[in-house]
């Protein structure tokens, strides 16, 4: 089944598990499910403002570098992070 990408095209917001390989983008938001995961994003460097890029996938995580850190995102916490 193709997950189906949904984007905001005016504000051209896109969610970082659905950003392609390679792709760039300023994170805009981040909407954890508890507040154990906003701090946990935070400390990671996930946090508005900040320029993330997508470097590979590998079933459910996903490898993103943030400044000149590269970490290992599960898809729980990149499906909460909005890029634009």
């Amino acid at each position: 089944m193709k997950r189906i990408v949904q984007q905001d095209y005016l504000n051209n917001h896109f969610r970082l598990d659905h950003a392609p390989v390679g792709k760039a983008g300023r994170v805009v938001h981040v909407t954890p499910d508890s507040a154990d995961l906003l701090v946990k994003a935070r400390v990671m460097g996930l946090r508005e403002g900040r320029y993330v890029q997508v470097l590979a996938r590998n079933g459910r995580i996903t490898l993103i570098q943030v400044g000149g850190l590269r970490m290992a995102l599960s898809c729980d916490l990149a499906e909460r992070v909005e890029l634009q």
